[in-house]
């Protein structure tokens, strides 16, 4: 006679302490998980955003030496195309963005707009503004290198005017040319932060600074002295 082992099974599951245990756990690991990923696709984004001004700034430059002039921005309805075509007064120059069909830039949106790293959205659109000193001369014909630009960057928006920066704020910038930036991750154009609020209220007068929790523009320029130098290094000023 063969005699089996009597097997006892347990119908007992988890409990709800340890099934609430288990979910705590998961979900620090989630947690632990998504926290780095999320710091390093912003940092991805902000590197594209970066390149993007990179590249731009260099194209304008580029533009300078084959045409005597930097472009128009684009307007809103031009597809990426400087207006006026051909340059001379421009239609949007503090609140146009960058033409980048007129230079040749890519990749682009459908319209053909050049984008920061962030979206594919209009808001995400490369701004571009140009000085209208002397004359429209910068859009127009740059004979001289006597000029006088007159864009300037800030260190911070606190008291910031349509024309100066505050009392007592570094200039970043006295005689910028062109000022090339984007409105970052939030995409803000109408802002209470006073910093981004400068750079999105079409006038000669912006803002740059550490990255923070409250702005998030990116921003570059090109200055005098170095297009000035591009040019007469390729024998386009005397």
């Amino acid at each position: 006679m063969i005699v089996r082992p009597v097997l006892y099974y347990s119908n007992k599951g988890f409990s709800l302490v340890e099934m609430a245990v288990v979910l705590v756990i998961l979900g620090l690991l989630l947690a632990g998980l998504f926290g780095p990923l999320s710091a390093q696709l912003e940092q991805r984004h902000y590197a594209q955003t970066q390149n993007m001004l990179d590249t731009s700034k260099e194209a304008l430059l580029g533009y300078a030496i084959i045409n005597g002039r930097l472009p128009c921005p684009a307007s809103a309805l031009s597809n990426g195309i400087e207006d006026p075509v051909g340059g001379g007064i421009c239609n949007h120059a503090y609140d146009g963005f960058l033409p980048a069909v007129t230079l040749g830039l890519a990749p682009t949106d459908a319209d053909g707009y050049a984008l920061d790293g962030w979206s594919n959205s209009a808001a995400n659109r490369i701004r571009y503004a140009l000085t209208t000193a002397n004359n429209q001369a910068f859009s127009t014909n740059i004979t001289s290198l006597t000029l006088t630009p007159n864009l300037r960057v800030c260190a911070s928006g606190a008291s910031i005017t349509a024309s100066a920066c505050g009392s007592g704020v570094p200039v970043l910038a006295t005689a910028a040319v062109a000022v090339l930036f984007s409105l970052g991750k939030n995409a803000a154009t109408a802002v209470s932060n006073v910093d981004e609020a400068a750079n999105a209220d079409n006038n000669l007068t912006f803002v740059n600074h550490e990255l923070t929790t409250s702005f998030d523009d990116q921003l570059t320029w090109i200055s005098y002295p170095v297009l000035a130098g591009r040019l007469v290094n390729a024998g386009k000023l005397p």
